[in-house]
């Protein structure tokens, strides 16, 4: 499906444009289009701590010691290990004397995993010494301030902590925390690191030393490797907000032919007693949990019958406390974008080769919008090509195709308007190169809100439930005689 007159003369041109750009002297390609295989290893000889630079990490961005230029980000996972070193002379969780900063410049594709290990000397605080968190360079303040996770042991005492941006705090630690939705697809943006002494310089614990190991590793839509896993539309979402409430309600409706997974995504110290859930099936019959169990996440049931079903949230004291939401399996893919009423855009990042020629994302659009889609990666001497499909099964594969882009730099395709809530299936290609055997790239969707179908025909003053509002319907009366129009003191039955 790739051969066409068309791709054959804008691949000739480009090699004619990539064959003349050295002979322009004063141009140079742009930074993102650099081959990243330029970069340069970890210091040698090591100048010492830390992460062998000889300077202190600091704890703004500006002072965080940028590791970037350690990492090849090749099609392959990559591990470097670094020593760093505290000089506390008291507790903080801001000075750099307790804490170090570091910086990663990703490249689409890739995730991170970073793991603290240190020699603590067989003390309880010793064993307790460090907290190691993740977030994006420009919101990481803190340990927890911006962070996607921090881990913290407080009673494994395997001198061990670890986060990544797969599944963020790991079990190395006893008491770590996630503050977002994992996997955190990072998009190629700038990572920061950030490590914290809690007990360095006090009388509980002295300076200890550590290694932290980085892995950078390859993956689609932030999980790692060439995986297809379960991939979930959430179909009602009703966290524990606000602050409080007393009572919340929500309704979805299945068609038959999927099954929706009730899973509860956070529940207080406090559920049990004051927390109730019931859930109303199509047949009117009422699902009950009271109480639900404190700190309980996790699935409790599914629904496959065709219908409406409503959800009921009950808190006895009227703080609140509990979280749900209700899941549709769509299949397996690498990834999902889809957009709603506040969130016009979404995006997703991953990685095609030689070897892994091509990913398949699942796409949800509403109705009533209009879409697009562009696929962007760095190296232009490398093509790829985005095909766009109407159905998806994992013996055959894509199927219904209707639209593409091959022979674009970047690949654009815009979408007209949905008539009903729609999923369509994007399958991102690596097709060739001339310098590389893959290529990171990101896919990226945007909407805007279009017009509903226009009324001609609506069936004006049906009872309710019975119209046609496809534009299908037949029109009220038009009648222009006066004799028509009620007088002012009769009632107009609009039920």
């Amino acid at each position: 499906m790739n051969e066409n007159v068309n791709r054959s003369i804008s691949l000739t041109m480009l090699m004619i444009v990539s064959f003349c750009l050295p002979m322009l002297g004063a141009l140079d390609a742009p930074a993102a289009l650099v081959d990243d295989k330029s970069r340069e290893n970890v210091p040698s000889p090591c100048l010492g701590a830390d992460a062998c630079r000889g300077v202190d990490a600091g704890v703004v961005y500006d002072d965080a010691i940028d590791l970037t230029e350690d990492f090849s980000f090749g099609y392959s996972n990559e591990t470097i290990s670094y020593t760093g070193e505290m000089n506390a002379s008291g507790y903080s969780s801001s000075a750099d004397t307790n804490n170090d900063m570091y910086i990663i410049d990703m490249e689409p594709g890739f995730g991170i995993t970073v793991n603290i290990t240190w020699n603590g000397t067989g003390s309880t605080y010793d064993q307790r010494a460090y907290i190691v968190s993740i977030g994006y360079a420009d919101e990481l303040t803190s340990y927890y301030s911006g962070a996607f996770a921090y881990d913290y042991d407080y009673s494994n005492y395997g001198n061990a902590v670890s986060v990544s941006s797969f599944d963020g705090h790991s079990d190395l630690g006893s008491s770590g925390n996630n503050y977002v939705d994992f996997p955190v697809d990072l998009m190629g943006d700038e990572v920061a690191i950030w490590v914290w002494c809690y007990y360095c310089g006090t009388s509980y614990s002295s300076n200890l030393n550590y290694t932290m190991n980085v892995t950078t590793w390859y993956g689609d839509a932030g999980t790692p490797g060439d995986e297809m896993p379960e991939t979930l539309d959430v179909i009602l979402d009703m966290p524990d907000v606000p602050f409080s409430w007393s009572y919340q309600e929500g309704t979805f409706e299945l068609d038959g032919t999927s099954t929706a997974q009730v899973f509860i995504t956070y529940c207080d110290t406090w559920c049990d007693p004051e927390t109730r859930l019931d859930i109303t099936k199509p047949d009117g019959t009422v699902d009950i949990w009271d109480p639900i169990p404190d700190f309980f996440t996790g699935l409790i049931a599914n629904y496959t019958d065709a219908g409406v079903y409503t959800v009921e949230k009950f808190d006895g004291f009227g703080d609140g406390g509990m979280g749900l939401e209700i899941q549709v399996n769509l299949g397996n893919f690498s990834g999902l974008m889809t957009i709603t009423e506040i969130e016009m855009e979404d995006g997703i990042s991953g990685i095609v080769g030689q070897s892994d020629e091509t990913d398949v994302y699942a796409i949800v659009i509403p109705e009533n919008y209009k879409y697009n889609l562009t696929l962007e990666w760095s190296d232009y001497t490398t093509d790829l090509d985005l095909s766009l499909y109407t159905a998806y099964d994992e013996v055959n594969g894509p199927s219904g195709f209707f639209d593409f882009s091959y022979s674009s730099f970047p690949e654009f395709i815009q979408l007209g308007q949905t008539e009903a809530k729609t999923m369509i299936f994007a399958v991102v290609e690596y097709y060739s190169s001339t310098s590389s055997t893959y290529a990171g790239y990101t896919l990226s969707l945007e909407a805007a809100p279009g017009t509903p179908p226009p009324c001609y025909n609506q069936d004006d003053g049906s009872a309710v439930g019975q119209g046609v509002y496809s534009g299908a319907g037949s029109d009220a009366s038009s009648a222009t005689s006066t004799g028509s129009i009620m007088s002012d003191d009769e009632v107009i039955n609009t039920t």
